[in-house]
């Protein structure tokens, strides 16, 4: 192509484009600035925008990878706690260390999972060194002290149910075996139920115990009501709740006779 320049012509570098707009925004930029305030703030939520999807994709692909690990590590505490189980029950001593490993794992990741709460407590519980809970956990009344005090093996449990009164799932009131592990949130109709049977059983057998009536009435009011929440619970065969340790339905009938016995005694004492 030929060179459409005069000869003698002088050639004189263009200004870029961008220092153009910036020299013009110098000098005519509080003439518009209503414009270009607008167009700042189009641009800094487009900016926003972005980064916004952007974090929330990495939130999502995080909690999902989170959620992959914690699924992985229920199955395999499902199956060390078996494990382990059979050994307890067979030799009376079984190693619930890969559980209990598990456990902490799954805790890490989610504080508040189901899951992790309730084997928490249960390996506490059966491992015990002074073998105060049978396989099942159940609490061996023979092996508790005068003054008993069973908190630290109920505190997993009792975080269990505080965090299951916050839950809306409608798993919590189905109540098949299996529920619970179709669920990562770990938070089952049985599962629960079976946990307040289990400290129904606890606080009652410590009430009995004491000798302070105080503490012994507290006790026996909290022992009725996990007791009447464990009565949710029904397999369609026998009595409501569960047929383990003290049966609920009978445990039921022992608390109520204990407390009118305690509110017998506390009237006859002040009559006198």
């Amino acid at each position: 192509m030929e060179d459409e320049r005069q000869p003698g012509s002088i050639v004189t570098a263009k200004t870029p484009d961008i220092i153009s707009k910036l020299e013009w925004l110098r000098r005519n930029g509080w003439r518009h600035r209503g414009l270009i305030l607008l167009a700042f703030v189009l641009s800094a939520g487009t900016w926003m925008a972005s980064m916004t999807s952007g974090l929330t994709f990495l939130k999502s692909t995080a909690d999902l990878l989170v959620s992959r690990k914690i699924r992985q590590k229920i199955n395999d505490l499902r199956d060390q706690y078996r494990v382990a189980f059979k050994e307890l029950s067979n030799s009376g001593a079984g190693d619930f260390t890969r559980a209990d490993k598990d456990v902490d794992d799954i805790l890490k990741l989610d504080p508040a999972n189901g899951h992790g709460l309730y084997y928490a407590g249960e390996v506490q519980r059966v491992s015990d060194p002074q073998s105060l809970f049978t396989p099942i956990s159940c609490v061996k009344p023979e092996k508790l002290g005068r003054d008993p005090n069973l908190d630290i093996y109920e505190k997993s449990f009792l975080r269990y149910i505080d965090v299951e009164n916050a839950v809306e799932d409608k798993a919590k009131e189905d109540f098949g075996s299996e529920t619970c592990y179709k669920h990562a949130s770990g938070y089952c109709g049985q599962r629960t139920a079976w946990i307040n049977h289990l400290l129904a059983n606890d606080f009652y057998e410590q009430a009995i115990l004491l000798s302070d009536r105080e503490t012994e009435r507290d006790k026996l009011d909290r022992a009725l009501r996990y007791a009447n929440a464990a009565i949710k619970y029904h397999d369609g065969k026998g009595a409501p709740g569960f047929s383990q340790c003290k049966p609920t339905m009978v445990l039921i009938g022992k608390v109520r006779d204990t407390i009118a016995a305690l509110n017998k005694n506390v009237n006859a004492v002040v009559s006198q």
